[in-house]
């Protein structure tokens, strides 16, 4: 039986695999793999350890609302989730590389599935836009592969948390490669 940290790392290595991968349809990979931007070591395990705090929050609050009828893990709501993460992480990230501080973005999870507007400069938004359809292509890679039977063996709070660290971490990746300057 594989522990939820090594789950937790083999999904991750898996979407990020895919993520470098065209799909069918589209022009361009989510990740392409070049490093534009250095990121502090020290800063990084900082925002790493608040985001593991929030996205922990978000899953017990997942598990609460599902418990209760109000989220149904089929793949659409996976797949509106997995983007929500994505594009809050990447608006965070980035703001947290240019020293804007991130405290200014919540994640909140009414705003899954529904119109919310990223802090972001227009390249970047735009940047954004043009890979919504990897995004989703992804993220129903990543659903598929947690649909297994190791993955399926954690509880809903678990199996949650890895999924949204998954996007967070492709999310963390995808904003290394802007060309902040571009």
């Amino acid at each position: 039986m594989k522990s939820e940290n090594e789950l937790l790392t083999e999904a991750i290595l898996f979407a990020n695999k895919q993520a470098t991968l065209v799909p069918s349809g589209l022009r361009q990979p989510l990740l392409t793999g070049v490093t534009t931007v250095k990121v502090d070591p020290h800063m990084a395990q900082e925002y790493l350890d608040t985001m593991d705090i929030i996205i922990t929050n978000l899953s017990k609050y997942l598990n609460d609302i599902s418990a209760e009828g109000g989220y149904d893990n089929t793949e659409d709501s996976a797949m509106r989730l997995f983007q929500y993460i994505f594009d809050r992480t990447v608006e965070s990230f980035y703001l947290e590389l240019t020293g804007q501080g991130a405290d200014s973005v919540n994640f909140e999870l009414l705003e899954v599935g529904g119109y919310y507007e990223l802090n972001l400069p227009d390249g970047i938004q735009l940047g954004i836009n043009k890979i919504v359809g990897n995004v989703v292509d992804l993220s129903k890679d990543v659903y598929r592969l947690m649909q297994g039977e190791y993955y399926q063996s954690l509880s809903f709070t678990h199996w949650i948390r890895v999924y949204m660290f998954t996007a967070f971490s492709v999310a963390m990746h995808y904003v290394q490669e802007i060309d902040f300057e571009g």
